[in-house]
């Protein structure tokens, strides 16, 4: 006897175990692998049996490609994941204002079930004869029901046509969301094709600064061999040789990194290689800049601001929809149906009623929905204040930033004829032994200089003519038309 009351038990134990770790499975969650959301030609290979990871896998080799800037902004709309995320919102709200509008149908519904019950009745004294006994359980007894059940909202004091202005305004809202991270994604597009187009010509003046260094080794060494100046001056050149080869490897490094910078901004592998055109944006220049047309302009056009305009709209709706709720209500609901103790049953039943509802109290409830409604009313009130604030601020900013970047190219063009002429003439008085060689290091030192920042002033006029242009809300109109 206690054998089997044991082996009971322990059957029990190992059930309430097997239970157990049942649950902690269904707890853990199912994470996906992350080599899923990877492109197919950043996954990495599958290891030979028997061997451990391979090498890593080469850069990705797609062929170089001759992008233009326009093409550039295609593929980022096209394959970046933020503009996927934002039209993923934008189908989300779109199935949320749908939402809305189903409480303005009638619901249709079915139910059934079966029952097997058995209940104790309670009679009063004398409601049967002197010496009748009545019984006092009912049952057992099999309950079988199925119907048809259907209900309508007929008024509802404006609580659903408030929830559905405020889901589409919600819905306006998430599209002016997408829009703004397009027009984002077009501005980051062009600040990393322009700044690749600048580190690029960045390499051609480090490349071009490298000849003129070499050059002036061999004029050096010439001189030296023919006994007109000291080993020294070789030396110094050798020197302005080694540092023209480092400025070299830096500016080389910087088109890896802005090549991979556009390619990220694009949606692309960041290893990709690609070769972009040599253009440039139209150019604004400041004098042709009216100010105040400037931020009417930005103010109408920027979707920042109708998005905001929307969320204002939705919070007035939200407002509504709670003092609707100090309304009545009237609907209709009815039923058809069968009921029996058998498994097919035959007894009909039905119902009809138009009925209302009013509450009268509710702890408060109403009350302080509506008036977290008219705060939350206020706080995107004041938001959007403070949008048209920045908005203005953005366009001010930028517009300083192009004024500057616009003087800067009127001097670096000065500077670098000014080097120029500099070191053509050290270097013919150098070559003719007037000039020490300190003047025609100086001077091509100088030089390098001027047309660095030339080239960084013209990359930076370019980035500030597409930041101004965004923030007015100019900014590539054919980004609207790519879906």
């Amino acid at each position: 006897m206690n054998a089997c009351i044991k082996t009971a038990g322990s059957g029990v134990v190992l059930l309430l175990v097997g239970w157990l770790a049942g649950c902690a499975r269904f707890q853990n969650p199912d994470v996906p692998a992350i080599e899923g959301y990877l492109p197919a030609e950043q996954r990495p290979a599958p290891a030979a049996p028997g061997q451990g990871p391979g090498r890593n896998p080469p850069l990705a080799t797609t062929g170089l490609q001759s992008l233009t800037l326009d093409d550039c902004v295609r593929l980022a709309l096209e394959n970046n994941p933020q503009n996927k995320m934002a039209a993923s919102s934008v189908k989300a709200a779109q199935e949320a204002a749908g939402a809305a509008f189903a409480p303005f149908y009638p619901t249709v519904g079915v139910d059934g079930g079966a029952a097997r019950w058995k209940q104790r009745i309670y009679l009063p004294e004398g409601i049967a004869p002197p010496g009748t006994i009545l019984p006092d359980m009912v049952g057992p007894t099999d309950d079988w029901n199925a119907e048809i059940r259907g209900r309508w909202m007929l008024f509802d004091s404006g609580e659903r046509r408030a929830k559905l202005r405020a889901a589409n305004a919600a819905l306006g809202a998430t599209q002016a969301d997408e829009e703004r991270v397009r027009q984002d994604l077009a501005l980051a597009v062009h600040h990393a094709y322009f700044r690749l187009l600048t580190e690029t010509e960045m390499r051609a003046v480090a490349r071009e600064s490298l000849a003129r260094a070499e050059d002036h080794l061999r004029l050096a060494g010439d001189r030296f061999a023919a006994g007109d100046v000291p080993e020294v001056d070789v030396l110094r050149t050798k020197v302005e040789v080694a540092d023209a080869r480092v400025s070299l490897v830096r500016a080389e490094n910087q088109v890896d990194i802005g090549r991979g910078n556009l390619n990220t901004v694009m949606g692309l592998p960041v290893e990709s290689l690609l070769r972009i055109e040599k253009a440039t944006n139209i150019s604004v220049s400041p004098d042709s800049i009216n100010l105040t047309n400037a931020f009417d302009q930005s103010i109408h056009n920027r979707p920042a601001l109708q998005a905001g305009l929307m969320r204002v709209a939705a919070s007035r709706h939200a407002m509504n929809r709670a003092q609707s709720t100090f309304g009545p209500s009237v609907f209709a609901d009815g039923s058809y149906g069968w009921r029996d103790n058998d498994f097919f049953p035959q007894d009909e039943e039905w119902s009809a009623r138009l009925g209302f509802e009013w509450p009268v109290f509710t702890g408060f409830l109403r009350v302080r929905e509506l008036a977290r409604a008219r705060a939350e009313l206020n706080r995107e009130e004041a938001a959007l204040e403070r949008q048209i604030q920045d908005v203005r601020q953005e366009v001010w900013i930028y517009y300083t930033r192009l004024k500057e970047s616009h003087e800067l190219i009127l001097a670096a063009e000065v500077m670098v004829a000014n080097a120029n002429e500099s070191l053509r003439s050290v270097r013919e008085r150098y070559e003719a032994g007037a000039s020490p060689v300190t003047d025609l290091l100086d001077a091509e030192a100088d030089m390098a200089r001027a047309q660095a920042i030339q080239v960084q002033a013209n990359g930076d006029y370019r980035i500030a003519c597409a930041a101004f242009q965004w923030a007015v809300g100019d900014l590539w109109q054919d980004v609207s038309r790519i879906r």
